[in-house]
C-alpha cells in the first residue's frame, strides 16, 4: 500500500488516473504452473492475496504482467486468465493482462476473451546470443499491429510502445538495457552520434577507450513518433510507454502534439534537456553535489 501512497496524494490534490496494481511471476511460479494442479494452486494463492486487508482499496483492477508466461501451453494460460478473471470480477475489480510482443495467436485469442484491458509489448526483446537488430523494425511494427487487430477488440487493446535503448557490446554475449539519458552521454563521452535509420529507429556506433565496440539500438522521441503515426493510421488510439524513466524526454512533446494532431515541430526535438538524469563517473563513492545543475 504505500507505494501507492504518493499516487493517492496526487489524486487527491486533482490528478485523474486509475490504480492498477501488477501481478508479476518468478520462476518458481512458471514451474508451478506447469504442473497440472498448477492453476488451482495459483488461484488459491490469488484469493489469499486478494483477501488480505488493503489490497482491494483504492484500485480500479489488478494487471497480470505475463511476460514470464509464454513458454506456458495456450490451455494453461487460459485456465490461469479464467480464474484470476473471475477472482477479479467477484469483487468488483477489473482485469488487464500484459503480453510479450511475440506471444502466440493463441495466447492474444485467450487474452482478449477473459480479460477487460489487453497490453501489448509492440518491441522486440533481445536475450543472450541475439545479433544487434532494431528493437522495433518499422515493417515489423506494422505486421506485428495488423496481427493484434485481428485478435484483440479494438476497445481492449492498449500498445506498448519501447523507451529503451539496447547496447550490445564486442566480446558480451549479453546485450545490455540502457535508459536514453545513459546511451546518449556514452555517445558524448566517446564522440559518437545517432542517426535514424531506413528501419524506423535510430543507430549508433563507437568504440569505448577498451577498444571495445559498441552497437545501439535506441527506441527514442523520433521512434516513437513514426510508431504513433502507425498507430493512428490502423485506428489505434489506446497506447502506453514500457520502462518510465528509461525515455527520451521529448517523447512527451511527441505525445502531447501528435496525439492532438498538431504537426510535430522540429524544435521540440533539437534541445534535449536530461536535467532529472544523474551518472556516477569516476571512482568511489557518491558523497555530496558540489553545485546543482543549471
Amino acid at each position: 500500500l504505500e507505494t501507492r501512497q504518493p499516487l493517492l496524494e496526487y489524486s487527491a490534490r486533482g490528478g485523474t488516473f486509475d490504480i492498477m496494481p501488477v501481478l508479476q511471476w518468478d520462476t518458481a511460479a512458471l514451474e508451478l504452473l506447469r504442473d497440472p494442479s498448477g492453476p488451482a494452486k495459483a488461484s488459491v494463492a490469488l484469493v489469499n492475496f486478494l483477501d488480505r486487508p488493503s489490497q482491494t482499496i483504492d484500485v480500479k483492477g489488478y494487471c497480470l504482467d505475463a511476460s514470464a508466461l509464454a513458454p506456458l501451453e495456450s490451455q494453461t494460460f487460459g485456465i490461469l486468465s479464467r480464474r484470476l478473471t473471475s477472482q477479479l470480477k467477484s469483487r468488483g475489480l477489473e482485469a488487464c493482462v500484459r503480453l510479450p510482443g511475440g506471444v502466440s495467436e493463441n495466447f492474444l485469442i485467450i487474452a482478449n476473451r477473459f480479460f477487460d484491458t489487453v497490453v501489448v509489448k509492440s518491441y522486440q526483446e533481445h536475450w543472450i546470443g541475439s545479433a544487434p537488430q532494431p528493437l522495433a523494425d518499422k515493417r515489423w511494427f506494422e505486421g506485428h499491429i495488423t496481427n493484434l487487430k485481428e485478435h484483440v477488440s479494438f476497445d481492449k487493446l492498449v500498445v506498448e510502445l519501447g523507451t529503451h535503448s539496447v547496447d550490445w557490446v564486442s566480446g558480451s554475449p549479453r546485450p545490455e538495457t540502457l535508459p536514453f539519458a545513459k546511451a546518449m552521454s556514452a555517445l558524448a563521452q566517446n564522440d559518437a552520434f545517432a542517426r535514424l535509420v531506413p528501419a524506423g529507429n535510430t543507430q549508433a556506433t563507437y568504440l569505448d577507450a577498451e577498444g571495445l565496440q559498441h552497437q545501439l539500438w535506441l527506441l527514442d522521441a523520433i521512434s516513437a513518433h513514426n510508431q504513433i503515426l502507425t498507430l493512428k493510421k490502423h485506428g489505434i488510439q489506446a497506447l502506453s510507454l514500457s520502462g518510465l524513466g528509461y525515455e527520451d524526454p521529448g517523447i512527451w512533446a511527441v505525445l502531447d502534439q501528435v496525439t492532438r494532431d498538431i504537426n510535430l515541430s522540429p524544435a521540440v526535438l533539437e534541445n534535449v534537456l536530461m536535467s532529472n538524469y544523474v551518472a556516477l563517473t569516476g571512482s568511489g563513492p557518491f558523497v555530496a553535489p558540489l553545485s546543482m545543475p543549471q
